[in-house]
């Protein structure tokens, strides 16, 4: 999803995760918290991550606020060339 933070307007991408069952929770948190340290222009930075949607069946969504790129998604880029990408754009990108 594409969000916007109130006080900035400054626009993020949201994904939301598929629920995770609580036992589980505190693996991808520790994991969370190490992407968010994570600093380099190649990589697109994660600025934030919270829980929600907590059910009684003992799940609950993972949702990660990261940088908004608006070029699409690699994968969309990869279908629209039809072929590989050249290693020169790769570098590039």
């Amino acid at each position: 999803y594409k969000v916007k933070e109130k006080t900035t307007e400054k626009e993020y991408a949201l994904k939301i995760f598929f629920p995770k069952p609580f036992d589980e929770i505190n693996e991808v948190l520790q994991e969370m918290r190490s992407y968010v340290a994570l600093s380099h222009s190649s990589v697109v930075s994660i600025k934030d991550f919270f829980l929600s949607n907590f059910t009684k069946e003992g799940t609950c969504e993972f949702n990660l606020v990261m940088e908004f790129c608006d070029g699409g998604d690699l994968e969309n880029l990869i279908k629209k060339q039809n072929k590989y990408l050249p290693n020169k754009f790769i570098a590039s990108v």
